[in-house]
């Protein structure tokens, strides 16, 4: 079809068609192809989503420089369409991908972009999550603390629970605040479901700040609670 009728409404869907069908396949060679093919086109929908899918397979295959390169370049020509924030994630998590701390403070910032300028989308969450994580990565846990306090205003109901209020405690940990990082690990603890494989490791991270902090009590406590 996409070669008898290229000019028909219907070429640029059966072109995405087959090229998601290669890269299902496994036959991201092929895959690649077809979706450079739709870059390059007028469409500029249709290339937004093809720069996300050509991002993820590189990404897939460790080539986080060469997705920091599409999506650059499509963002420098513009963005159109639902994949346009997902693209700007690719960007973010090539980045993040990246060896230097240069590279992940660009994944933060960027991360924290998305969050901040489009807070209702799906993947708001997730990116401002990351951008909480790469912040304590990269020593700035009062930043960190900031971020996970704003995630936890916005997404109540998350699912990142857990490793949230973790990103909490240990910031106030590291901001040697610890009653608060007390409190944050006591918290994490009492939200944590008993087979949790980390929840002893973290009855123990909220006993030592207890402790550290010169609450003997709590820390007994802490202990005695969770045997």
């Amino acid at each position: 079809m996409i070669a008898d009728y290229p000019d028909s409404s219907l070429a640029q869907p059966a072109q995405l068609a087959k090229a998601q069908s290669f890269s299902r396949a496994g036959k991201t060679d092929l895959a690649e192809i077809e979706f450079e093919i739709i870059r390059q086109g007028d469409d500029l929908s249709a290339s937004t989503e093809a720069v996300h899918w050509l991002a993820r397979i590189k990404l897939s295959q460790g080539k986080n420089d060469e997705a920091v390169a599409i999506t650059s370049a499509q963002i420098a020509e513009g963005l159109e369409g639902e994949f346009s924030i997902p693209v700007r994630l690719d960007l973010a998590d090539a980045m993040a991908a990246g060896k230097t701390s240069e590279d992940k403070t660009k994944a933060k910032e960027q991360y924290y972009a998305i969050y901040n300028e489009s807070a209702n989308h799906p993947l708001a969450p997730r990116s401002l999550f990351n951008a909480a994580v790469l912040s304590l990565q990269l020593a700035n846990p009062r930043e960190a603390l900031s971020y996970s306090d704003q995630f936890l205003e916005a997404f109540p109901s998350t699912n990142l629970l857990l490793e949230i209020t973790y990103i909490k405690a240990e910031s106030h940990n590291q901001l040697d605040e610890l009653e608060l990082a007390s409190a944050a690990f006591s918290q994490l603890v009492s939200i944590t479901p008993a087979d949790h494989p980390q929840k002893s490791e973290w009855i123990l991270r909220a006993a030592n700040t207890w402790n550290s902090a010169g609450k003997a009590d709590k820390t007994i406590a802490m202990l005695a609670g969770n045997p």
